[in-house]
């Protein structure tokens, strides 16, 4: 590939991005969104950076791609700056917040968008309980299938409780 051409497309691919970072959120209805950092090595050589991801479902049932961004730290700040431009685009607040336990964002989440209830990412949650465990015990599959089943078999919240305090004892 010539270097004109990956000049042309590393152009083209920041103004698509540029657009999609302009792009008004003003009819855009989210029940509820989700928000979390993933780390990835962004040069050939060097560490990897936080990039801040934010999806939502919107009220025809659909998963949309809101937000994308460096967050160097991932830390309160990073995810306030990204939350108010979401507002400054129009994005009303959802009725609904989804993110891991990450004081910072914990904190951006309850500034920005007080209003809406808040939940625990359950995929995190599971990941964490995995970490516990010693790694050649050889219940990693175990516990993963007895949590996603206390989950799925919950009739309400209450008993979703009750089904994972009797997975922890």
């Amino acid at each position: 590939m010539s270097k004109t051409t990956v000049s042309r497309i590393c152009r083209e691919l920041r103004d698509r991005y540029t657009a999609f970072c302009h792009k008004s959120l003003a009819n855009v209805t989210v029940l509820a969104l989700f928000l979390d950092a993933v780390y990835l090595p962004t040069r050939p050589s060097g560490q990897k950076e936080g990039v801040l991801v934010v999806w939502g479902y919107i009220t025809e049932g659909k998963r949309v791609l809101v937000a994308v961004r460096l967050g160097q730290r991932e830390s309160h700040e990073d995810w306030l700056d990204l939350g108010r431009d979401l507002t400054r685009r129009g994005l009303r607040a959802p009725w609904f917040v989804v993110s891991d336990g990450a004081p910072g964002l914990i904190k951006a989440i309850e500034e920005l968008w007080p209003e809406a209830d808040r939940g625990r990412c359950a995929v995190h949650k599971l990941r964490n309980v995995i970490a516990k465990l010693p790694k050649r015990s050889g219940l990693h599959d175990q516990v993963k299938a007895a949590y996603r089943a206390a989950l799925d078999e919950a009739t309400d919240p209450a008993d979703t409780e009750w089904r994972l305090r009797e997975l922890v004892c």
